[in-house]
């Protein structure tokens, strides 16, 4: 459900319907002044430019035109060059001039990884213009790693190699490069009765993907935070992580040092640009509030920039559109992959369906296309709750991403009971087996049948089978409160009192807060331990 007020307003008047969730529980934000954010330590070199030319049309009648678009990451500027000329920005689209012969368009984008070039050959309709592509896979490794090229071309009858690879080379095919320590590009030249064609491609280096623990980071696995390997979530370091924390419902309560005094591990925290607050400022609070506090995490959208809720949604078009921030604003997040998790949307999707199944697929790769090279977190259909889309699509979702480098998000509310909580914790744990992504409870309220979505499941029934089970979990929420003034009492969904977040001593807490935070057996306290990383 959207938050309907600041601190001061009861919330339970606009909580009815048994649908409703939540976790879209964003705020307006508290003035402050923006500051801006800073890199995470621990990152090193830096990934070549990531480039993506497409034409509107390849063939065109002579003397027409086409429309050029084009994106880029990891990128500072952009040179035309070809059938066009200049400097242009590192996205955007342009009408070509009138095409009277084959032209290719050429865009060469330079960041701090390098440079980087794609090209679209236009040709009048009926020409038969050689044509060549060429990509590589994956395109950043680590030191000494290698990638695959594979190229295809039309028209031509013969192509040579150059730049990193040398010599002649079939007309189509695939190689293996040698070992790469430094940023390497790749061109390939093909040439036929009616001219020639060349396309290049940049490997770089990954920024961290030697791992010291337990595990080694995978070879397709080109990030250096937080990876998924069989079924379970490793730090940077290598060594298994298990998230046992909260969600924060309100980016600008003062809620720390109260987590960090929670012991909590994890913090799921929600983020709305739209309610007025920069990307830089929730970046910072991201970093200083839970980074800085060795805290994962998990950085959460619940609206779209034009108000869209995400929660309960089932409309592609809402997904879609906060993938498409997601990407905007990729060149402040993405600099936190060492240590951040990134929720797509917050309980998007239908339940059982292939729209759930084909929508993730589409995000996840836009996602890793903008550099988000950590862990994504997609969430279950039906307000998060639909276990079928877990069941029957989360294995194509994962297999779907280049990096396996997922999580799904799990919500028990009122589908769960006390009656079902072991089947259905226990068929997450085994999905964690069967498809090798990492499932996580990443929301669940104190019971006691309250609230907008009630159940009678207890805290420490949700806790104790998912720890049986090997699952996450994060409790919703540090700081829902429900009473004016910050306070809340022990008729919501809040663990603390007051501020809202405030927690110096036990009586600060609400009984859930307390029975989640202290509690002997499964509390925050006695469970939740930090990535290695932060040791």
């Amino acid at each position: 459900m959207s938050l309907l007020n600041r601190y001061g307003l009861t919330k339970a008047a606009a909580m009815i319907g048994l649908f409703a969730v939540l976790a879209a529980c964003g705020e307006a934000p508290i003035s402050t002044n923006d500051t801006a954010s800073t890199n995470p330590s621990g990152s090193s070199t830096d990934p070549a430019p990531v480039v993506t030319l497409t034409s509107s049309a390849t063939s065109v009648a002579a003397g027409g035109s086409v429309t050029l678009q084009w994106t880029s990451t990891y990128a500072a500027s952009c040179t035309a060059s070809g059938g066009w000329n200049g400097t242009e920005p590192t996205s955007g689209s342009q009408s070509t001039a009138a095409i009277t012969v084959a032209t290719q368009f050429t865009l060469s984008c330079t960041g701090t990884g390098g440079t980087t070039a794609q090209s679209v050959t236009i040709t009048p309709a009926g020409s038969t213009t050689p044509s060549v592509t060429l990509a590589a896979s994956p395109n950043s490794v680590a030191s000494g790693g290698t990638s695959t090229l594979t190229w295809s071309s039309s028209d031509v009858t013969s192509c040579t190699a150059s730049g990193g690879w040398s010599g002649s080379v079939a007309t189509s095919g695939s190689q293996a490069t040698s070992a790469i320590t430094t940023p390497t590009t790749y061109t390939l030249t093909c040439t036929g009765s009616d001219g020639s064609d060349s396309q290049s491609v940049t490997v770089g280096l990954s920024s961290g993907a030697t791992t010291t623990g337990t595990a080694s980071r995978p070879s397709y696995n080109t990030g250096n935070g937080f990876f998924v390997l069989n079924g379970k979530l490793y730090d940077p370091n290598g060594n298994e992580f298990r998230m046992r924390g909260v969600d924060r419902a309100h980016y600008d309560s003062v809620s720390q040092p109260g987590i960090k005094n929670s012991g909590a591990n994890t913090v799921r925290l929600l983020v709305e640009t739209n309610y007025g607050a920069s990307v830089a400022r929730l970046v910072n609070i991201v970093q200083t509030q839970h980074i800085d506090y060795k805290e994962v995490p998990i950085v959460t959208t619940t609206v779209t920039p034009a108000g869209a809720n995400t929660s309960c949604s089932s409309d592609a078009n809402v997904l879609a559109a906060a993938v498409a921030n997601w990407v905007a604003t990729a060149s402040s997040w993405t600099p936190l992959n060492k240590y951040a998790i990134i929720n797509i949307a917050n309980e998007w999707g239908p339940p059982n369906s292939t729209v759930w199944r084909d929508s993730n697929i589409t995000a996840i790769a836009k996602m890793r296309a903008a550099g988000y090279l950590g862990p994504l977190v997609v969430d279950a259909g039906q307000c998060g709750q639909d276990l079928n889309d877990l069941v029957n699509y989360s294995g194509a979702v994962f297999n779907s991403d280049p990096q396996k480098n997922i999580i799904f998000g799990f919500h028990a509310y009122y589908e769960t009971t006390p009656a079902n909580v072991a089947s259905k914790f226990a068929q997450l744990g085994a999905l964690a087996t069967s498809t090798g992504a990492v499932y996580a409870v990443t929301e669940f309220g104190p019971g006691r049948d309250i609230g907008p979505s009630p159940t009678l499941l207890t805290p420490g029934d949700v806790i104790t089978n998912a720890e049986a089970n090997g699952l996450g979990w994060c409790a919703w929420a540090w700081d829902d409160n429900n009473l004016g003034n910050g306070m809340s009492n022990n008729n919501w969904f809040s663990m603390t009192l007051t501020g809202p977040g405030t927690y110096t001593k036990a009586s600060d807490l609400t009984d859930y807060g307390q029975d989640v935070v202290l509690n002997a057996t499964y509390g925050l306290s006695v469970l939740a331990k930090p990535a290695s990383i932060f040791e």
